[in-house]
């Protein structure tokens, strides 16, 4: 079929070069029948360059594109093609007939048929579906960095289960890996995720969708489960100053679990903090200017006003506590707002 095509194909490119090489011969051939000591391969040698200068685009193109049909074969009528016409933009479809000027393909997405120059698959990336064997997918996606570590185990262990369930359609032997990829700001880290799989069958498009949906589902209900949000990062785009929101995929009891979590660690943190001062004999942190304490250094050396329950604070972890107009609130983090 490639061959009878290539010959039709190659039969209307040597026509149109026939017809204009007999043209620039009979025009020779009238000039030299007058008195002229020019010969007629001069005259004939004179219009073929001119000629040559002006359909030099389209002998040029015919050329190429013969040599692409002709030589490397790298298509056939009913190949799945995925060409790129422009940067991030793609012609998916179905080869239906080509010649040396054009190539007629029908969208595998929509069953438009639309016809591209063929000039176009000389000169940019084109991919054969049809003819592909492995492709490696890679996926990422954006957490908080406190996740611990063994979230990459329960990832890579619902995938596998996903690819040992269809043998068929993903490479078992090459398995699946996920690895931490690098920082996002703020605080977040990328998770990057490799599986491999086939897509040379019928309804190459098909597969593909296929093998990206079940990994990638795999994947979110994962993270749903351990109530971690998160952000799938798609074409590798730049992200903003201060990250992207919590995006496709972060189910709302995913972000309250989230939430929660945060406000615990936040908890255990302010409690550590006040038994490890109480532990050295200071007083706890349950006063203020609201209720009368001046923060003035009228105690030992270095140390801020005694509390009523007895024991003595250093002043700087006064000049460390959180306080707002009602006292403090906050514990041993902040300003004082009197600057002491």
């Amino acid at each position: 079929m490639l061959r009878r095509a290539a010959w039709r194909a190659w039969g209307l490119g040597g026509i149109f070069l026939a017809v204009v090489y007999l043209s620039i011969l009979d025009v020779a051939k009238v000039f030299s029948g007058g008195g002229t000591t020019k010969t007629p391969l001069d005259f004939f040698a004179a219009y073929a360059l001119v000629v040559s200068l002006i359909f030099s685009d389209v002998i040029k193109s015919v050329l190429s594109s013969g040599v692409l049909i002709l030589a490397q074969q790298p298509f056939d009528v009913g190949d799945e093609l995925v060409i790129e016409e422009l940067p991030g933009w793609r012609v998916f479809g179905v080869i239906q007939d080509f010649s040396l000027f054009y190539i007629r393909l029908k969208r595998s997405t929509c069953g438009e048929l639309i016809t591209l120059p063929l000039k176009n698959l000389t000169g940019s990336r084109f991919i054969n579906l049809s003819r592909s064997d492995w492709k490696i997918e890679c996926n990422f996606f954006t957490v908080d960095s406190s996740v611990p570590a063994e979230l990459l185990s329960a990832i890579t262990a619902a995938a596998l289960a996903v690819i040992e369930g269809s043998p068929s359609d993903y490479d078992v032997s090459y398995g699946f890996l996920a690895v931490f990829h690098g920082w996002e700001r703020p605080n977040k880290v990328v998770i990057r995720t490799f599986h491999r799989y086939r897509f040379n069958l019928s309804a190459a498009h098909k597969k593909i969708a296929k093998a990206r949906h079940g990994i990638i589902s795999a994947i979110r209900q994962t993270l749903d489960a351990a109530g971690i949000a998160f952000t799938e990062l798609r074409l590798h785009a730049t992200l903003p100053y201060g990250g992207l929101p919590y995006g496709p995929g972060a189910t709302a009891a995913a972000g309250t679990a989230a939430a929660q979590a945060q406000a615990a660690q936040a908890a255990a943190a302010q409690a550590a903090s006040e038994q490890a001062a109480v532990a050295q004999g200071y007083g706890p942190p349950q006063y203020g200017p609201a209720a009368g304490y001046s923060f003035v250094a009228d105690g030992p050396p270095g140390y801020g006003k005694q509390p009523a329950a007895g024991g003595v604070m250093p002043a700087a972890l006064y000049a460390n506590a959180m306080y707002n107009t009602g006292g403090i609130t906050g514990g041993w983090g902040g300003a004082d707002p009197a600057g002491k």
